[in-house]
């Protein structure tokens, strides 16, 4: 009998309970064999459906167990040895390949218990890392954070730093102080926290510290100083070649000038334009009838001054003899003959200054000019003639001692009889003339004296 029933379930998945069998056979037993063929049918039904009933509740049963023992450590992850058990929804699945400390992610499908071999293959496993950012130096004091691969969280320091929005990423930040700093970016993964850092450095930034000076003004001559003010050491290399550890440099002439300011780690380009605020140039020339010893030499000055101010200009000329005038226009009579060397500075009241040297030549001969003449129709010394050397162009003039004039002329073979424009004779007295011209070397001349007229 017990045969006969065991191939009855043989097919189910699982067999009845021995109490159940034991219980069968006992009723059996007990009836006679017409009614247990008359019921064979049924009692079969029966028995197939307790086996069924009984394998359910036992399967529902294990699973409850296996729920209520996730549920304690869901979302959790347990490294032990080099087996690493990863829970996350109430999934389950071991991976013997891991090794210890390794950060693991499974992803899984919601709801389901991973037991089988082809359901293990398809679960991917991915490190987890974040990285907030390479270690950097600052030039200056802020910086905008650039992290390479981070998810939700935080910035968090115990420097002196400003972080403008902890939970961005990308935040900026503003240090109140130089040097080396650390930021720290949280991640929360599960359970747990992974963390990065990022060490910065704050380097003083040469540009907001300083300030430029310029000393001095130029008037075309190397006289402007450019200073640095700053509290902190630099390099300075110029753009024409000159390098210095000084935050001045001394001497320097109207132009444009690129420096570039530099630390360690950090440099900066100034550009920096030296303007004239003011000009001087001097020249001059001299005139004379003959470059000779008591002759006397005028001399005109022709400096020019531009100046953003109204200032005013000194003269000094020094005539290599030993004499020196303040004067504009000066004129000097040389008492000896030889070589002298004549000097004109111009010194604005600003500062500016210029000088300019010339050479002359003074002969021994002296120049015989006429110094009285008589125009009383005898036929000796009746005009005056001013004709000293051979002239291309020519004036002569002479005035009476109030500076009126009385007459003048343009053609170097005329003179002078002693009359006024009127035809009336000139009194007798002392008269001034000058003559001026340019010479066949092309020379200017420019001659003052006075003559006797007497009758």
């Amino acid at each position: 009998m017990e045969n006969i029933f065991k191939n009855k379930l043989i097919n189910y998945e699982e067999t009845p309970p021995d109490f159940i069998l034991k219980n069968l056979k006992n009723k059996i037993s007990g009836s006679n064999s017409s009614f247990i063929a008359r019921n064979k049918y049924f009692i079969a039904a029966s028995v197939v459906f307790v086996a069924a009933v009984s394998s359910f509740l036992f399967l529902n049963k294990t699973t409850q167990e296996k729920h209520q023992t996730i549920s304690k450590i869901h979302n959790t992850t347990i490294t032990e040895k080099h087996q690493t058990k990863i829970i996350k929804n109430n999934l389950v699945v071991e991976e013997n390949a891991v090794k210890k400390g390794t950060k693991n992610v499974i992803i899984l499908s919601e709801n389901k218990i991973i037991n089988t071999p082809e359901e293990k293959a398809q679960v991917t496993y991915t490190n987890k890392k974040i990285n907030a950012g390479a270690d950097v130096i600052v030039c200056g004091n802020t910086f905008e954070m650039a992290p390479i691969n981070t998810e939700n969280g935080f910035w968090l320091t115990d420097a002196d730093i400003i972080i403008k929005d902890k939970n961005n990423p990308n935040t900026k930040i503003i240090s109140n102080v130089e040097g080396v700093t650390h930021l720290i970016w949280k991640e929360k993964i599960a359970d747990d926290f992974i963390t990065d850092t990022v060490k910065i450095s704050f380097v003083n930034y040469p540009k907001s510290d300083i300030e430029i000076e310029q000393i001095n003004d130029i008037c075309a001559n190397k006289n402007t100083d450019i200073n640095f003010i700053t509290s902190n050491k630099y390099n300075y290399y110029w753009d024409d070649g000159f390098t210095t550890k000084q935050n001045f440099r001394n001497n320097l002439s109207a132009g444009s000038y690129t420096i570039t300011v530099s630390n360690t780690s950090c440099s900066n380009t100034f550009n920096i334009n030296i303007t004239d605020n003011a000009s001087i140039n001097v020249d001059f020339y001299h005139t004379e009838l003959y470059s000779a010893v008591n002759i006397p030499f005028y001399f005109t000055n022709r400096t020019e001054f531009e100046s953003n101010e109204n200032t005013h200009v000194n003269y000094i000329w020094d005539f290599g003899d030993g004499a020196i005038s303040n004067e504009k226009n000066p004129e000097h009579t040389y008492t000896e003959y030889g070589d002298f060397n004549i000097k004109l500075i111009a010194i604005a009241d600003n500062g500016c200054k210029d000088s300019l040297i010339l050479k002359v030549k003074v002969d021994e001969n002296e120049v015989k000019m006429p110094n009285i003449f008589t125009p009383n129709g005898d036929g000796k010394n009746d005009v005056l003639v001013l004709n000293p050397k051979p002239l291309t162009s020519y004036y002569a003039a002479v005035f009476d001692r109030s500076g009126r004039e009385i007459t003048h002329w343009t053609n170097v073979n005329n003179a002078w009889d002693g009359k006024l424009k009127s035809g009336d004779n000139a009194s007798v007295g002392v008269y001034y003339y000058i003559v001026s011209g340019i010479d066949t070397e092309g020379k200017k001349f420019n001659y003052k004296s006075f003559v006797h007229l007497s009758r």
